[in-house]
């Protein structure tokens, strides 16, 4: 049965030398019965750094009579005989005999079913991205009206205190303008922080936060339509340890949902978004009093590519990418009718663990002002970022370009860079990539200034293999500023 088994059977005796490969076997690793038999089975598929932990388990094994590996399932890595490393799934049995115990390891190559799970969650995060622009396209023309609002304020107010530079209401129009270019500020960087690709990122998030990302680029439009949205916050709702862009992405999904589902007719509509701690973690609840989700369809409303959508409407991978999100946060999503009537959708996450933030960096450089050298080829932007460190008190060099802070740092003495991303001369990267040969030190003292945030940290990741620079998003604001400097020294402290 050995002989004609699908699987890779190897045999060994009490003192792990080969006694039988079965043809599966010489087939998966590329050796003749013959040469292998009454060799160390360890110095033939186990590949060099795993052999003295196999060395290590055989002696325990033999000295205790305690198997760690006989009778289990494991996936480990196996050599060839070319010396090439495979993925297997290996299970030993002992097997009592006339001639003392042996070893049968039943092996299987796992090369291309882990080709097959890499191609599906290719698959499946392609699907992703189709969802998440899908959704995007569908509230652009709501973006650029909540985009328009706060920029007409901020030309309006430029242009009165531009014509009355003296008028005492001038202090209330720069506030006005700092908060509409702030609003601005955040809308760009929650839709580009969902249309970019990206690994996911774990942190400690606030749900008010969240649930306020997802207001404001998802609920114009439903205030356009006549839908009023409601948040409603709980006391004390803890933070989650999540993705904040993902968790958002969520949000808008189930706010477009429930909006498209309206029927256009004259009867107030409202869209619920509900925060608050219960005992099994935290709860976020988005509800409608629209016409809800039939009982029959809701074991069927998170499976991919099933919707209740007219075609050519909708894509049927929405709702499946947020349980999909949720479930990898070790959460759930569940659907229910809404009291009163309407859908109603609960996002179960945990709650976070509690993480003291660092204050490495703020102890560092407390005290003592920096020199900073800022480069930038938009001398207007570089000039803004220097004011901000200047009032900061530090010493700020500004360079116009990378040739030009590569001539400075050849002759002065600097404690950190801003870089900007995208310049002529190969950029931030390049920069980088110049001051890891000449100024190590300096280099490891690095911060990336751009407005690209799709396809930037992309940019940044493939020629930093080794490296994670902080990465300050345009635009910015003393904050950003001030966090990026800490994050510098609190890893240069580490």
């Amino acid at each position: 049965m050995i002989e004609v088994a699908l699987d890779a059977v190897i045999t060994v005796d009490a003192d792990c030398r080969v006694v039988d490969f079965n043809p599966a076997a010489e087939h998966l690793f590329a050796y003749e019965t013959e040469a292998v038999r009454g060799r160390e089975i360890g110095d033939i598929i186990v590949p060099p750094t795993l052999r003295e932990a196999h060395r290590a388990g055989v002696e325990r094994y033999r000295r205790t009579g305690i198997a760690h590996v006989l009778g289990r399932r494991v996936e480990l890595e196996a050599m060839r005989s070319d010396g090439s490393i495979i993925p297997i799934e290996l299970q030993i049995h002992a097997i009592d005999g006339v001639e003392g115990v042996r070893y049968a390891a039943y092996v299987r190559d796992l090369t291309q079913a882990r080709r097959t799970a890499r191609e599906i969650a290719e698959q499946r995060e392609k699907l992703h991205q189709a969802e998440k622009l899908s959704a995007m396209g569908s509230l652009l023309a709501s973006l650029a009206h909540e985009l328009n609002n706060p920029l007409a304020i901020v030309v309006a107010q430029a242009t009165l205190i531009d014509e009355m530079p003296e008028d005492r209401r001038n202090p209330g129009r720069i506030a006005k303008v700092r908060s509409a270019a702030e609003r601005c500020g955040r809308i760009v960087r929650t839709f580009l922080s969902m249309v970019r690709q990206q690994k996911p990122s774990r942190a400690q998030v606030s749900i008010e936060t969240v649930v306020a990302k997802a207001m404001e680029i998802g609920a114009y439009g439903a205030r356009s339509a006549g839908i009023t949205v409601i948040p409603r916050h709980g006391p004390d709702v803890p933070d989650v340890e999540a993705d904040e862009d993902q968790i958002t992405q969520v949000l808008i999904n189930l706010v477009l949902n429930a909006q498209q589902a309206f029927p256009p007719d004259d009867r107030e509509r409202c869209i619920w978004i509900e925060t608050r701690r219960a005992d099994d973690g935290v709860h976020i609840v988005v509800a409608d009093n629209g016409p809800g989700v039939p009982p029959d369809l809701r074991p069927r409303i998170f499976e991919a590519f099933f919707t209740t959508k007219p075609a050519g409407a909708g894509t049927g991978i929405g709702l499946a990418v947020c349980r999909n999100i949720v479930e990898a946060h070790g959460g759930r999503i569940e659907v229910g009718e809404r009291p009163g009537g309407g859908a109603l959708f609960r996002i179960v996450l945990p709650v976070g663990a509690s993480s003291p933030k660092t204050e490495a960096g703020e102890a560092i450089t407390a005290g003592r002002p920096l020199s900073i050298l800022v480069v930038d080829d938009e001398a207007d932007v570089g000039g803004t970022l220097a004011e901000i460190l200047d009032r900061d008190g530090h010493r700020v060099t500004l360079a116009v370009g990378p040739a030009a802070a590569l001539d400075l740092v050849g002759h002065e003495h600097f404690d950190m860079v801003f870089c900007d991303l995208h310049m002529p001369g190969g950029g931030g990267t390049a920069l980088h990539a110049e001051l890891t040969l000449r100024a190590p030190d300096l280099a490891r003292r690095f911060v990336f200034v751009t407005g690209d945030m799709v396809a930037g940290p992309a940019r940044i990741a493939r020629a930093l293999a080794d490296a994670a620079p902080p990465v300050v998003a345009k635009p910015f604001g003393r904050d950003d500023v001030r966090a990026a400097i800490a994050t510098v020294f609190a890893e240069a402290a580490e």
